[in-house]
């Protein structure tokens, strides 16, 4: 093997879009949605954002969307974060296809949540979007606001908000 070309890996690294983004609440444009699987099997969507307005503007963040069928928890939080980016009830009601959902994510106006979180096994720190939430000028997509998720005992004084 060669020596490895580090002014052009680092060149690719910075022109590739993806950082770690700051903490704090950003406006932000779904710009990929891709479907795929967990090692274990399990539905997972991965959305890119882009930060839409501000200092940051253009940089891009990675959210990993796995559907965990056994913990109602994280069902209800994973449809109502693709509430807040516009894919309501009534959408999934219609049974669209993994691909279908990807595309129709794509180009979506909402916010997020961003914070700080050690990935396993290091001390390397990593985005963590805690909450993907509606954008301020009005919701992404018709979400009935009476609908919400029964979420259990444990959630039981917690706000309902949509889906």
């Amino acid at each position: 093997m060669g020596q490895v070309q580090w002014d052009d890996l680092l060149k690719a690294y910075e022109d590739s879009g993806v950082s770690l983004c700051p903490v704090g609440t950003h406006d932000v444009k779904v710009v990929k949605a891709e479907y795929g699987e967990t090692s274990t099997g399990r539905n997972q969507f991965i959305v890119t954002f882009e930060i839409a307005a501000g200092p940051h503007a253009g940089r891009k963040v990675r959210h990993w969307m796995t559907l965990v069928p056994e913990y109602n928890g994280l069902i209800a939080q994973w449809f109502k974060q693709m509430a807040a980016m516009g894919l309501d009830k009534a959408y999934f009601q219609a049974k669209p296809g993994n691909e279908q959902v990807c595309a129709d994510l794509v180009g979506r106006d909402c916010r997020i949540e961003v914070g700080r979180r050690k990935k396993r096994g290091t001390d390397e720190d990593t985005e963590d979007i805690s909450k993907v939430l509606p954008p301020v000028n009005g919701l992404a997509g018709a979400v009935p606001a009476a609908f919400s998720v029964p979420l259990g005992a444990a959630d039981a004084q917690a706000p309902q908000v949509p889906f």
